[in-house]
């Protein structure tokens, strides 16, 4: 069988992975989380479990620990024996270390302090002090999240090291790779006796395909069996290979970030580091809609420590903010959904995902769809021609649907006047610019509901300093609200926090929202039967459950 994806490298040593996308090597089944979540069909998520590596957890009635029994019986592939607690505080640690590239560094560093090996078969986390665990912190390292971290073995890079091991594949899932051409194809093969079952499916191919179009023909023509197709195209193909579609992942805001905007001196958890100022800060007038909050004349303290200004914004942050509220208004949301979402998904307004049926909603954070006024705020702050631009829109990134950004590229041409150029760049390719803070265009991202809707977990860690990925802006009051509700133990209060974040968001207007994306998958007509899990993002998953006619 063979499926149409974006390929990672082949890097296998948890600290030098630097895509954001290794979570596909999980996902592939080619390496394993340290949990597993029960089963359920989409869009359910799986319940908690001890299906996986780690087989039961103790939290310590102060939270300070969690104690995690590790599974007997579970091999490394190529020979490198079996996993035991070791490889899993290793893989941990290697992941958390001070100069790992790792994708989830940035996420884990926030609340988990270090692992330790209590036995071969315990291995204990630890939680940093004053922090809370956080609600989804099973989630953070399983299978049916954003995304983990794959158990590695600790004897392949204690016997070759970092460089030799790099890209020496030894995971303990259920498919073993035969053959790794990064930008081209990955082949695997099933894993006899894997201590899950020996897959029905015996070979795996995974071709790299970032282009919908060409994906469709390779469906069309036979040559790929499962691909991500959006949904305006997916019924139609389906149809016609009489193949069937495959709703996979969560429904995922789509938005365009104003990046530029570092306006933090400092860094809550490091205040001691020096931040100011970042590459990519260049509010000038090639960037429009960057503020500048350091001019004279510029209140920074109550511009960056209330949800809103208690005094008049001074020119620079006012001009850009029009800028921003521009550009936000003349997205046509309602013609999106109708177009590429077929009519089947909605419309959204608000970063942290609260929607009109939720009752934290505020009507002021509505963003409408008025090119009038959108004209009228640009000329106001000095663009009565509009400008030139470079918007970002990324290629095979599957939070994203890069036709929602295309079409709000082209309402900026049509709406504003606006001469936008659209820079088509895989993910991966970019997104050291968004590490390195060096990003200061414009670009596509997503957001999500909170995995089981729980709107208490903080808000904020993509706006703040760090040693992870950024969506070109620092703020000092949301990353202040967001460490603060880490350690509030109150969840309604961690819930008017995200309250407060989200009217902070709207009147800086620092996204530009659109549409809910819903993701579909067309499966073709040799595939009797496919039965993914849920993931937040709509990855392809499961192969060890795929059967072939």
């Amino acid at each position: 069988m063979a499926t149409a994806l974006t390929l990672v490298p082949a890097v296998f040593h948890p600290a030098l992975q630097g895509t954001g996308r290794e979570t596909q090597l999980i996902n592939w089944g080619i390496y394993e989380p340290l949990f597993k979540a029960k089963y359920a069909a989409p869009p359910a998520f799986g319940e908690p479990s001890g299906e996986g590596i780690g087989q039961s957890w103790e939290i310590a009635p102060d939270g300070s620990k969690v104690t995690v029994k590790i599974r007997t019986g579970v091999t490394f592939h190529r020979g490198y024996g079996e996993l035991d607690a070791n490889d899993v505080v290793y893989t941990f640690t290697q992941a958390m270390r001070a100069d790992s590239r790792n994708y989830r560094r940035a996420a884990y560093e926030v609340w988990m302090d270090h692992w330790e090996v209590l036995d071969a078969r315990t291995a204990v986390m630890y939680v940093k002090k004053g922090v809370a665990l956080p609600g989804d912190w099973w989630t953070q390292l399983a299978d049916n999240g954003s995304g983990s971290v794959g158990m590695v073995s600790k004897k392949l890079f204690d016997q070759l090291g970092e460089t030799r091991g790099l890209t020496v594949e030894a995971g303990t899932g259920p498919y073993t790779a035969t053959s790794w051409l990064s930008g081209d194809e990955v082949d695997a093969v099933a894993v006899p006796d894997h201590w899950r079952g020996t897959p029905k499916l015996q070979n795996l191919v995974i071709v790299d395909i970032p282009e919908v179009s060409t994906r469709q023909a390779a469906l069309e023509s036979g040559q790929i069996d499962i691909a991500d197709i959006p949904v305006k195209f997916a019924v139609p193909l389906a149809e016609k290979i009489k193949g069937r579609v495959q709703p996979l992942g969560v429904a995922r805001g789509q938005l365009m970030w104003f990046s530029g905007n570092y306006w933090a001196k400092t860094w809550t958890a490091k205040p001691e580091e020096k931040i100011y100022p970042r590459p990519g800060f260049k509010p000038d007038k090639d960037h429009p809609w960057i503020g500048d909050p350091f001019q004279p004349g510029c209140d920074w303290d109550d511009l960056m420590k209330n949800p809103k200004p208690l005094k008049p914004v001074c020119p620079s942050m006012e001009n850009a903010r029009k800028v921003r509220w521009a550009m936000a208004m003349a997205i046509d949301k309602e013609l999106i959904n109708k177009q590429i979402e077929q009519g089947l998904s909605r419309t959204y307004d608000a970063f942290t995902a609260i929607e009109p049926t939720d009752p934290w909603w505020k009507e002021e954070w509505r963003v409408p769809f008025d090119p009038a006024k959108a004209k009228q705020l640009l000329a106001e702050a000095g663009y009565p021609t509009g400008f030139s631009l470079t918007v970002w829109v990324a290629v095979g990134e599957v939070a994203n649907e890069p036709e929602v950004g295309l079409a709000i590229a082209d309402m900026w041409r049509s709406n504003l006047g606006l001469k936008v150029t659209v820079e088509r760049t895989a993910y991966a390719a970019r997104r050291p610019t968004l590490v390195a803070r060096t990003i200061d265009i414009p670009f596509q991202h997503s957001t999500a509901r909170p995995f089981g809707d729980d709107f208490s977990i903080p808000v904020g860690i993509s706006q703040a300093p760090g040693s992870g990925w950024n969506a070109g802006i620092e703020s000092e009051f949301l990353q202040d609200i967001y460490y603060k509700a880490l350690k509030e133990p109150d969840r309604e209060k961690r819930i008017q926090m995200r309250v407060q974040a989200q009217d902070y968001y709207t009147f800086w207007r620092l996204d530009a929202p659109s549409v809910f994306h819903v993701f579909t998958w067309v499966v073709g007509p040799k595939v009797a039967e496919w039965v993914p899990h849920q993931t937040i993002y709509s990855d392809f998953t499961a192969p060890e459950r795929v059967i072939m006619k």
